[in-house]
């Protein structure tokens, strides 16, 4: 089974060309006679490109070179980026309050009794994982590729090691 075909306007015009370019007898000689007059095939085939511009020219697809249109770097999808950004807001948001919950009640019993110094470690690794889905919606440069990596790999770390560390205290 053959994989589908892409769209026209992502296949190079490559095949097409070189299909269409028909070099024959005579303009063979003609670039063999160049190369041993001069020595070098390189000089032959160049000047008999130049020479024969127009029909070179003429052997290049419709529609090529294509002009593309710059729509930024998140495409069409502009809907789905502030959405993500919105989300990734509402989740440092949400951290945030429950970071603000959690030391607001950190002396009673049921909290002390979780680890507070846990949750928080938890928490702030939430943080960072939600920061870091902002800059995942954000356009990608040196430092939002970088920062993004890092705030989410450092994320997950804050927020599952204090859980292993508790399950294995446990076991």
């Amino acid at each position: 089974e053959k994989p589908p075909a892409p769209p026209p306007a992502e296949r190079s015009p490559a095949y097409e060309t070189m299909k269409n370019l028909a070099v024959g007898n005579l303009n063979l000689e003609s670039m063999l006679s160049h190369w041993v007059e001069n020595g070098d095939p390189r000089e032959a085939v160049c000047s008999w490109i130049v020479d024969n511009l127009e029909y070179v020219i003429d052997t290049i697809p419709s529609g090529y070179p294509r002009n593309l249109v710059n729509n930024g770097w998140y495409g069409s999808a502009s809907a789905l980026l502030y959405s993500a950004i919105a989300l990734g807001s509402i989740a440092v948001t949400v951290v945030i309050v429950a970071s603000s919950v959690v030391y607001h009640y950190r002396r009673k019993r049921i909290m002390r009794n979780a680890q507070v110094d846990f949750m928080f470690l938890v928490l702030a690794g939430c943080l960072l994982i939600a920061i870091g889905a902002v800059f995942y919606a954000l356009e990608p440069t040196g430092g939002t590729c970088t920062a993004k990596e890092w705030m989410v790999m450092l994320g997950y770390t804050l927020s599952l090691v204090p859980l292993l560390v508790k399950a294995q205290a446990i076991n």
